[in-house]
């Protein structure tokens, strides 16, 4: 019966830890859950707007700053050079954050994102829309 008692116990701290760091992760995040259909941002656009591929959306804020937005996190894009761009989350990690290449057909649309990595990997993203 004790060791019983004591795994609920357990379980429990667990639940509350678990759940305190769920809050604590959508505080750094904004809240921020994009759904289907969602308007992002403050409806303006320019070349790099947009879906792409895997839930990945690129758009405005009132600000006038662009971000990329996934599902439980978006990451500012700060313009390094001419379509490249380095993405900066809102609280310090430890994954690398690679940086953005958007790729252009022959015509100058906008096809793709290229996240390219330190060690040279290139990881491209059709845009959808």
């Amino acid at each position: 019966m004790k060791q019983i008692l004591i795994s609920i116990l357990f379980l429990q701290m667990f639940f509350i830890g678990f759940s305190q760091q769920q809050v604590i992760r959508k505080q750094a995040q904004g809240n921020v859950t994009v759904k289907a259909n969602e308007k992002l941002g403050n409806g303006k656009t320019n070349d790099f707007t947009g879906k792409y591929e895997e839930g990945r959306f690129i758009y405005l804020e009132d600000d006038g700053e662009m971000y990329l937005q996934r599902t439980n996190f978006k990451l500012k894009l700060t313009k390094i050079d001419k379509d490249y761009y380095k993405m900066v989350y809102s609280i310090p990690v430890n994954n690398e954050l690679p940086n953005v290449r958007f790729v252009r057909d022959s015509s100058g649309k906008v096809i793709g994102i290229n996240f390219v990595f330190k060690d040279g990997r290139k990881d491209f993203k059709k845009k959808q829309n």
